[in-house]
């Protein structure tokens, strides 16, 4: 035997034994924390009325969380609603009411730069009609109007393209203000939209998928709330068509997967040591593969260069995904990914890419998966929340048989599923990195986003069309700009709606994806003999 293979031996029995160490110290902290977040609280926040401290995972995201050489653009949620005509002002000024009963949606952020005691400053909206309304009973700091949390911009589009652009552009209004809550509404109005009137047109309208519709878009700074709770409280201001309201937007089976890995408790505290060292090794773990959609988004000299071109897919009718996952025997989540890494793969093959080739299946390229804690509370004041962590999934880019390539994706989100990494992850964002130098925890953060190739999230939307201050959503999908690539998917009316967001001068031809993965969707049909909608068939013709 070698003396380098007695070194390495040597290495391993000692991260063992570390990793031994500190899962059996940190275990009861994790199964703690696990059983504390079953009842949705956010950790770390004091339950105290007017000014609240916020959770670390919130204080953190508004103080900016990654290094300062990063420049971080601001994260924000994006919620993108297009109507064939948009609403009043007076009507929108009575939804800014019902969100101001929220305390998070009701409250300015303050804290200071460098420190973790962030507070949320509750305000008070007196409205054009003299009432008000407030989150809690204290005496607010702020007076403001509700219709200060509108604002209206004119757009000329055509095409989905067009009107992307202009939703893009929107980001550039920062929405950290000293005296006005994280978020807003726009209004935007399509000229185009005005005085059509053809069959065409009316016919695309019902569909969903006119390029001329208005846009009504939702802003809302990330350390407010995450995705899940959002889809919470917008149930308090949309309405299904028939007027009658709308109680949740979670599926129970979401509800249910999350209980069932709770109940296994045993199980899950006896796999904790592992996880810990997993988690643990991430900011300092493998890089991602240099393969043509990654190589110039990760990396330990990536900066955020604030250019994002917001692409957005064509709908894709749920019935056709399931059709496929029932076949398949696999979840819906993993038809999605499977589709999305053949279209990767695809992507980086029409590119040329010398990596991919070189590599085969052996191409490592991840996606950081969003897992979200549902929230069961129904109190105003505390249904708003960050209840996220994120998990890297090796998307298998490298496989040819988009067969084993879903079955591939679906070993490794079942492994995720049945196992404490997601609570062990989010455990420890909150009981160590907040207990850490700032500069510190900015560093590791970054070095678990430089390391991988893109972020990926998928929110449960509306099964029906919905209405909000009296005007019908022809369709809804959302987005977030971040350091990394992020694709977004929401369901709404019987589609996925997909947008990816990504900096097109890191990666040229990127806008070329949706068709690619409208191929793969065909394939996957194919493959099951399943045959594919007519619309996912002709987006797919384009990546011949």
């Amino acid at each position: 035997m070698s003396m380098s293979s007695v070194v390495t031996i040597d290495e391993r029995v000692k991260v063992f034994l570390i990793s031994a160490a500190l899962g059996m110290s940190v275990t009861s902290l994790i199964a703690k924390k696990m059983l504390k977040n079953k009842n949705g609280m956010d950790d770390n926040e004091e339950k105290k009325k007017g000014a609240r401290r916020m959770s670390f995972q919130s204080s953190f995201t508004a103080m900016n969380c990654m290094p300062e050489r990063v420049k971080l653009t601001n994260p924000t949620i994006n919620i993108i609603m297009t109507c064939n005509e948009l609403p009043k002002l007076e009507d929108m000024a009575d939804v800014v009411k019902t969100l101001f009963q929220y305390h998070r949606l009701a409250s300015v952020p303050r804290g200071e730069e460098g420190s973790s005691d962030w507070t949320f400053e509750n305000v008070v909206s007196t409205g054009t009609t003299g009432t008000s309304s407030t989150a809690t009973s204290t005496t607010a700091k702020i007076t403001i109007d509700p219709l200060q949390m509108v604002r209206e911009v004119q757009m000329t589009c055509d095409t989905k393209e067009q009107w992307a652009e202009a939703v893009q552009e929107q980001q550039k209004q920062s929405l950290r203000k000293t005296d006005l809550p994280w978020w807003e509404f726009v209004l935007m109005n399509n000229n185009n939209n005005n005085n059509n009137n053809s069959n065409s047109h009316k016919e695309e309208t019902k569909s969903g998928n006119d390029n001329r519709n208005h846009v009504l878009l939702f802003r809302v700074d990330h350390s407010l709330a995450d995705g899940l709770s959002l889809a919470k409280v917008f149930t308090s201001i949309i309405k299904r068509i028939d007027g009658s309201s709308m109680t949740t937007l979670i599926p129970p089976s979401l509800m249910s997967n999350k209980e069932q890995v709770d109940g296994r408790m045993c199980e899950m505290i006896l796999k904790t040591p592992k996880a810990i060292l997993d988690a643990s090794l991430l900011p300092i773990g493998r890089c991602d593969d240099p393969i043509y959609i990654s190589k110039n988004v990760v990396g330990h000299d990536i900066v955020d260069s604030g250019q994002r071109k917001l692409i957005v897919f064509d709908p894709i009718p749920i019935d056709f995904v399931k059709k496929i996952k029932s076949k398949a025997g696999v979840s819906f989540n993993d038809v999605l990914l499977a589709a999305w890494s053949q279209a990767i793969h695809e992507f980086c093959i029409h590119q040329g890419c010398p990596v991919i080739k070189q590599k085969g299946r052996n191409a490592y390229c991840r996606a950081l998966m969003t897992f979200g804690f549902p929230n069961n509370t129904s109190d105003p004041s505390l249904v708003l929340r960050n209840g996220w962590t994120p998990l890297p999934l090796d998307l298998c880019v490298g496989l040819e048989n988009i067969m084993d390539r879903l079955f591939h994706i679906n070993q490794k989100t079942t492994k995720i599923k049945n196992s404490p990494f997601a609570h062990v992850q989010r455990a420890l964002v909150n009981s160590i990195l907040s207990r850490i130098p700032l500069t510190l925890s900015r560093e590791l953060t970054y070095n678990i986003y430089s390391r991988t190739s893109m972020s990926c999230t998928n929110v449960p939307g509306p099964e029906e069309k919905v209405t909000i201050a009296g005007c019908e959503v022809t369709s809804c999908m959302f987005f977030v700009n971040s350091l990394t690539s992020t694709l977004s998917m929401l369901s709404y009316d019987g589609n996925i709606n997909i947008t990816y967001a990504a900096d097109e001068n890191a990666t040229p031809q990127i806008h070329l994806l949706p068709s690619f993965y409208m191929k793969a969707l065909v394939a996957l049909g194919n493959e099951l003999q399943i045959n594919a909608p007519a619309s996912i068939i002709e987006a797919a013709e384009m990546a011949q």
